[in-house]
Formats: structure tokens, sequence, C-alpha cells
């Protein structure tokens, strides 16, 4: 069942039938299925459940979903779910909660591949596999320099064909990857990544280390939830129609 039709039957379902159906999911599968849900429908998903179950749940989606899932709970209940996840997981989110959600650091996923110039083209798909065994999809791999500076965004189709014993620093090369800082506004990350014509922008601190990452789909969703809190009648004339 495709993750959307997975969340419109959560959204049909009463609470214990909800319950039940959750436990018998992969804690993968059905974080795809929450993220595709009405932000409303999700939170009461998520406050319905036990806490350990919620916490999984909200640890096994993409790091921006789940801190948009996160914002949307009240404070002492956010923190029973971060401290029912591992404590990397719960701080990595944590530390996410702290940006402006209206800023780049607020919708970005934190998670990279992130390997020095001088690994290797074997060590970099070794680290992509390892993510993929997780159920993650890097976009790249994160090039950095002695000081954790930005090199280069390597695309996975780039690493093709290349020895395996290659550094890094040899693959690198333009185009050079699009950034944006931590505090750019989500009318500049998209005018960044239209202009430059980008699947994705990395994020970076201000002594250019990269912190995160921004697809283009966490940009429509980005701008979905923006118009949902300027225009909120709309989405429930949507929905009751």
């Amino acid at each position: 069942m495709r993750a959307a039709d997975l969340a419109d039957l959560l959204e049909s379902l009463g609470r214990a039938e909800r319950r039940e159906l959750l436990e018998g999911l992969e804690p993968e599968t059905a974080a795809d299925a929450l993220e595709e849900m009405n932000p409303h429908d999700l939170n009461d998903l998520l406050r319905d459940a036990p806490v350990q179950q919620a916490a999984d749940l909200v640890a096994a989606m993409e790091s921006d979903e789940a801190v948009e899932a996160l914002r949307e709970m009240p404070e002492e209940e956010r923190s029973e779910l971060l401290d029912a996840m591992s404590e990397v997981r719960g701080a990595e989110l944590g530390a996410l909660l702290e940006y402006d959600e209206e800023t780049a650091g607020g919708y970005m996923t934190s998670r990279l591949v992130r390997l020095h110039s001088e690994r290797t083209v074997a060590d970099a798909i070794a680290a992509v596999r390892a993510d993929a065994a997780r159920g993650e999809t890097p976009a790249g791999v994160v090039v950095v320099d002695d000081d954790g500076a930005l090199v280069d965004d390597v695309s996975l189709v780039e690493l093709l064909g290349v020895d395996p014993s290659t550094p890094l620093g040899r693959v690198v090369g333009a185009p050079w990857p699009v950034t944006v800082p931590l505090g750019a506004g989500l009318e500049d990350v998209v005018e960044r990544m239209t202009d430059n014509r980008g699947s994705s922008v990395l994020v970076v601190d201000d002594r250019n280390r990269p912190v995160g990452r921004i697809l283009a789909d966490d940009v429509v969703d980005a701008l979905v939830h923006q118009d949902d809190r300027r225009w909120p009648w709309q989405r429930r004339a949507g929905s009751a129609s």
C-alpha cells in the first residue's frame, strides 16, 4: 500500500483500530505514512499513542517532518517523546527544534553523509550503503576539509565508474554546490534552488560548515505549511469538500 493511501486509512480509523494497525507495521513503514497525514490528524494520532510508540514513530520520520510534528505538540509532551528516543536521535531533533521554524535551519534535515576529502570513493559508497540499510536515501556525499568546511557535494552518479581507491578530493569540481545560511528565509531558499535548477541546497553555518540539507520536496512542504498557517479556512474548506 502506498504511503499516501495508508495515511488516508489511518485518518479514517477510530483510536483503537488505528493503534492496532500501527502495532502491526514496521516503524519505517508507519513513519512514511505519518509524513503524508494532515498535521492535525497526525498530532491526534501521536497524542493518543503510548509514549514509547509515538517516540519510535517520530524518530523514524525524516528529520524535517519529525520536527514539524513535534512543534505541533505541547512542550511537556514534546519533551516526553524526545526523552523516550535514543540519546542520539533525541539530541538531533532537539537541536533542530532550537532553530526558528521560518528559517532554513527549521526545515532542513541534519542527516548528511559527510566525509573528509582524503577519504576514498570506497568509503563514500560504504557510507551511502549504511544509510540505505537504515532506510535513508542520501542525496549526495558532502566533502569537507580539515576544518569541517564545505568542499563539494558529490552526487551518487559522480561516484559511479570512479576507481574506489580514489580520494574524494580528486572527484570534486564544478558545478559547485548551492548553499544557504542557517538563517535564510523560505523565499531565499526557493530563489537559490530555482535559480540554480537544483534538487537540493546545503545549509551551512557562519564558518561554511555543512549542517543540513533541504530537498525540493521539503520546500514544497514548507510552502504548504506556510499557507496553512496564513489561510487555515482554506484547508478546512478543502477537507470538507
